[in-house]
């Protein structure tokens, strides 16, 4: 039987005390019957009531504070999020979602999610939210949608199932817009396989004997690894017409171009004429606008875009490399560049041919070109995310001066150059508001950073580098007690190139600036890896590091 309330509990509490201190200089009087004795106690309640009235009102501002910076966290987010109910109508959607969705947010709620879908991707969301109801996973996947109703763009998607007393109440969806990243891993997968083109023609060159079978060698590694419609090389000839000696493609296309060569209306306007006369490299990225140079024929065999590069050496024209896409605007910049390093070297290449002399100089002008290939990589993912600016370059400082100080052969060092050149290249693919993200990533954002070096993994594999660079960009984040990414590999079984870099990129990273949080100095990084020196990191690689950059002032190498 509960006992009735006699005041002692009251007597006890934390606030009873404080109030009564607060009227310690007026004790109340020895008997509780007394009206002075009750006045008191009349005090001391009124004094909690104030504190307890105080109390409640700080934790209501707390409370509407701790509010407020949800509602901005979940309005703002970079990701879009909507809430479905059983019957798959929208019930909720913050502004990042509606945003993207090009629809405002009133005008979506109580609407079905599937006319934001794009008709040819209804199936596959109608399987997915069917699974995620049914098995009760979190299931993500990428998806058609459509901003303002029609315009459709590339999501991903994730969808997780919502439960009231134990049973399915709806959707959550989580979706980002992707486009700009598949644009961006195209653009990627075209460099690698330019990459591979050149890379496939620097071994033609190594391997000639013979002039002809090195031109006819090069023409087919362009058609066939780089995937254009033709290539040829020609010699200058009198008159303005010009003789190829190497071809392989297409064989309408080449054969019509050869009869235009007879054409002096054509020949006026010809690419290959134009390099060859200006010594400079000539493009046209979409041959059917221009109806005065007569491209009319090419265009109907297929050819939408040209490229022509002279072949130059020592100040002299030895011919031009043409190539012929079958796509518009397919020689940017970037392409161009690279094209430029393999009309170099196929230069080179001819000329060494032609005077039997400085083979060995080849050497040389191969690891250039593909020093200037590896850095155009680099580039490209710097250019898109600031903050990891020189971060590749810094790291590539700190391991070489590392190597150096552990007496690793000059071909490790050199492959450990190009390795920490891209070892971050990977990031290629991970939006860039992750990457510049001010705050702490969420589980899902993480998940796509670790993803990094297997991505790098992929865009180096059919890459055939003298040196282990796939390994090298997969297993930077091992650590040596398994707690790395992205395989948990231990000890020997992470190449030793992979240990130097995950040291440098670990003193590198702390030491510079990051959107989240200022550089913590080489200090605090040194004393990082000196701590997990042995079981994290390779114990020879921290002392090396530390010793180098102990020698130099504490800074990073250059």
């Amino acid at each position: 039987m509960k006992q009735p309330w006699d005041g002692t509990e009251r007597r006890n509490s934390p606030l009873r005390e404080l109030a009564e201190q607060l009227l310690a200089a007026t004790p109340p009087p020895a008997r509780e019957s007394d009206p002075e004795t009750l006045l008191h106690e009349l005090q001391v309640h009124q004094i909690e009531l104030e504190m307890q009235n105080e109390a409640l009102r700080q934790a209501q501002v707390a409370l509407e504070e701790s509010r407020d910076r949800y509602v901005d966290l979940y309005e703002f987010a970079p990701v879009g999020y909507l809430t479905l109910n059983h019957d798959g109508l929208i019930t909720g959607v913050n502004l990042t979602g509606a945003a993207l969705l090009g629809v405002e947010r009133r005008q979506l709620l109580q609407r079905r999610f599937d006319f934001c879908v794009a008709p040819e991707d209804r199936a596959l969301w109608r399987r997915l939210i069917h699974t995620t109801q049914t098995e009760g996973e979190r299931r993500h996947d990428e998806i058609t949608l459509q901003r303002g109703g029609n315009a459709p763009f590339r999501a991903r998607l994730d969808c997780q199932r919502l439960t009231q007393d134990g049973a399915p109440s709806g959707l959550r969806l989580a979706f980002t817009d992707i486009s700009d990243q598949l644009r961006r891993e195209a653009q990627i997968r075209h460099l690698n396989r330019i990459l591979r083109t050149v890379s496939a023609c620097n071994e033609d060159l190594v391997r000639a004997r013979s002039e002809p079978d090195l031109l006819q060698d090069v023409c087919r590694d362009i058609v066939e690894i780089g995937g254009y419609l033709l290539a040829w090389v020609a010699e200058a000839a009198p008159k303005g017409a010009n003789t190829p000696v190497a071809w392989h493609g297409d064989k309408a296309a080449y054969q019509v171009h050869l009869a235009m060569d007879h054409d002096p209306d054509h020949l006026r306007h010809c690419l290959v004429n134009a390099a060859l006369d200006t010594r400079q490299t000539q493009v046209c990225n979409q041959l059917n606008s221009t109806p005065e140079c007569r491209f009319d024929e090419l265009s109907r065999m297929g050819v939408a875009a040209a490229l022509s590069l002279p072949l130059l050496n020592d100040g002299q024209v030895l011919g031009a490399l043409t190539i012929f896409s079958s796509q518009t605007d397919n020689f940017d910049a970037a392409e161009v560049a690279l094209m430029e390093e393999l009309a170099a070297d196929l230069a080179f290449g001819i000329a060494a041919l032609r005077t039997s002399r400085e083979r060995d100089r080849y050497q040389l002008h191969f690891g250039q070109a593909m020093q200037s290939t590896v850095t155009a990589m680099a580039r490209t993912l710097e250019m898109r995310d600031p903050y990891t600016s020189g971060h590749q370059q810094r790291v590539t400082g700190l391991a070489m001066a590392i190597a150096g100080e552990l007496g690793l052969s000059a071909a490790q060092q050199e492959g450990l150059k190009f390795g920490g050149m891209i070892h971050d290249i990977g990031k290629i693919s991970v939006p860039a508001e992750i990457l510049a993200k001010p705050g702490s990533l969420t589980p899902v954002e993480m998940l796509l950073i670790r993803e990094h070096p297997e991505t790098g993994r992929r865009i180096v594999a059919d890459i055939e580098f003298p040196w282990p660079m796939a390994q090298m960009i997969v297993q930077h984040h091992e650590r040596l007690d398994g707690s790395g990414y992205p395989f948990g590999l231990k000890g020997s079984d992470i190449l030793l190139e992979a240990r130097i870099l995950a040291v440098a990129d670990v003193v590198e990273a702390m030491s510079s600036h990051r959107p989240y949080r200022a550089g913590l100095g080489v200090a605090a990084a040194l004393a990082e890896v000196e701590r997990g020196s042995g079981a994290q990191y390779d114990a020879d690689v921290v002392a090396a590091c530390i010793k180098v950059v102990q020698g130099n002032d504490m800074r990073l190498p250059e």
